[in-house]
């Protein structure tokens, strides 16, 4: 078998070391974690890593681009999937949960920022995560019209429904215990934004976002 072209080879280690990396910090947190042991797990020397990745802090920041990049992606694939507004908005929150189900040391590196006083990329996460949740608001807004509950705090709703979840893939096993082994997400969204949101529930289509928007 021949060896990958060396054009392959950077991003393919680069993605290595980006997974190894933020398992590593989400689990450990910035300052406990320890480039030698990203390498280990990543197969590579930290020789190597520092090669890709000048250093711990762009090591860091590059995570969180990557995941915010791919979480957008997932968004943008799930708009206008269905044809209620239940269909839809069940569209959106599969694709957001799944992601965050499949990356808990990116949801653990996301809540440390947010409520950790000593974090030094609170700027980089809280622009990522904001026009995440902008985007979500957006899109609500153009499902529901004229329908909109006057004064209805949507971005609020929002953001009660994912900083949950967030906090409960965070928890692992102890959030099974807490929440009773049961996601009530879904039903969450549909009684916060399908109902009290407008006064009652929508039957229309949501409106497509572009993707300059997200």
């Amino acid at each position: 078998m021949g060896r990958p072209r060396k054009e392959d080879r950077p991003e393919a280690i680069g993605g290595v070391i980006l997974r190894a990396a933020e398992a590593a910090f989400g689990a450990d947190g910035y300052r406990d974690t320890r480039l030698s042991d990203v390498a280990a797990a990543a197969g590579i020397r930290r020789s190597s890593l520092l090669y890709h990745f000048k250093s711990k802090d762009k090591l860091y920041a590059a995570i969180v681009d990557r995941a915010f990049s791919e979480l957008r992606d997932v968004f943008a694939a799930s708009i206008g999937r269905g044809q209620t507004a239940e269909q839809q908005l069940d569209a959106i929150l599969d694709g957001l949960l799944a992601f965050a189900d499949e990356r808990p040391g990116l949801v653990c590196v996301v809540l440390r920022e947010l409520v950790d006083p000593r974090g030094g990329h609170k700027e980089q996460v809280a622009d990522a995560f904001g026009g995440l949740v902008t985007a979500l608001e957006t899109a609500f807004v153009g499902l529901a019209g004229e329908r909109l509950a006057p004064a209805f705090p949507v971005r609020s709703a929002i953001l009660q429904i994912v900083c949950a979840y967030l906090v409960r893939v965070a928890s692992g096993t102890l959030g099974d215990r807490l929440w009773a082994d049961r996601d009530d997400t879904r039903i969450l969204a549909r009684a916060l934004l399908l109902t009290a949101g407008t006064g009652r529930p929508l039957t229309g289509a949501m409106t497509p976002i572009p993707p300059e928007a997200l």
